[in-house]
């Protein structure tokens, strides 16, 4: 009841009270609920939320306009910082915001989105997602739809690009052999990373290496279970998997 018939484009579970939900629509706005989802209302008329995450108690997300804020649970937005290209993507480590907006520029806020820079351009089709370590604000990925794509003025074609960042985006390099749409870093180990995409992969050794598995469906999404970092559940275009060591092996839930 209340939601509009669109695309979600993001969806927040208040981890306090799981009966609160918010959910960024395409064209359509914002909208919250507190009774798991049975009545919806609007809170906000920023588009294509997408991202949404709690940091320093306040909600962050990218919108069609800039990135948002939120210091009431997600029941009214304002903006913290617009932008001349829409937000496809927010991550946030610590204290540290990253945002990779449609036109591939990537910025920055050291000071949870008080005060923002220029960080890197990059040249491609379209962004999928930049994610940054949650133990180090300075460990960042970066993916973009297929295309050929320019390091140092040196053209690279590539069907799905992903780059890599040790130094908070002062500097990237292309990781050819990771094709996935976002990358997802265990919430409980820096040195475990996984792939997301057609296949997925996964890291023990902190990036240093991926690995590809068996799980060769068009994955979409990523979920670790934030107690229990051997637990996975994959979303996919052929549907939901789980994995109970993870995510070497897999397998089908629906």
């Amino acid at each position: 009841q209340g939601l509009p018939y669109a695309p979600v484009t993001g969806l927040y579970i208040n981890e306090s009270n799981p009966n609160i939900l918010i959910a960024g629509l395409a064209n359509f706005g914002i909208y919250a609920t507190i009774d798991g989802g049975g009545y919806w209302f609007k809170v906000s008329n920023f588009t294509d939320a997408i991202d949404i995450g709690n940091a320093g108690g306040k909600l962050f997300a990218g919108s069609n306009q800039g990135v948002i804020e939120s210091d009431n649970s997600g029941f009214s937005w304002k903006l913290i910082e617009p932008t001349r290209s829409e937000v496809n993507s927010i991550s946030i480590s610590g204290t540290t915001i990253y945002a990779l907006m449609e036109n591939l520029t990537l910025i920055k806020s050291t000071d949870l989105g008080k005060s923002w820079l220029f960080v890197y351009q990059f040249h491609g089709n379209f962004p999928f997602t930049v994610r940054a370590s949650p133990f180090d604000p300075s460990d960042v990925y970066v993916t973009i739809a297929g295309g050929t794509v320019y390091v140092n003025s040196v053209a690279l074609p590539t069907t799905v690009p992903t780059f890599y960042s040790d130094d908070g985006g002062i500097s990237f390099v292309p990781v050819n052999y990771l094709p996935v749409k976002t990358v997802v870093y265990d919430p409980l180990n820096s040195s475990v990373i996984w792939g997301v995409g057609y296949p997925d992969f996964y890291s023990f050794d902190g990036g240093a290496s991926f690995y590809n598995n068996f799980l060769s469906v068009d994955n979409m999404a990523l979920y670790v279970d934030p107690t229990n970092d051997s637990i996975l559940l994959a979303g996919s275009d052929q549907g939901m998997f789980e994995s109970n060591n993870k995510g070497i092996s897999w397998y089908s839930i629906n």
